[in-house]
């Protein structure tokens, strides 16, 4: 996706930060991977924030937030 144009806009904004949207909860780590949140590269003019949230008790995914 990224060859035709799509930008990963939480790495546009945090481009040195280690962060992670998945984690395993068995082995209580926040290492695991992270997704992308891309769009295209005409949107990225447009964003504001792009942020990942604290963890929910349920759930070893966190939720990531854009504002354009």
């Amino acid at each position: 996706m990224v060859e035709e144009g799509f930008v990963d806009v939480w790495r546009e904004r945090h481009p040195t930060e280690r962060a992670y949207t998945w984690f395993n909860r068995a082995l209580a780590a926040r290492r695991g991977t992270r997704g992308q949140v891309l769009v295209c590269s005409d949107l990225v003019r447009r964003l504001r924030t792009a942020d990942i949230l604290d963890p929910l008790p349920w759930s070893g995914h966190l939720p990531v937030v854009i504002e354009l």
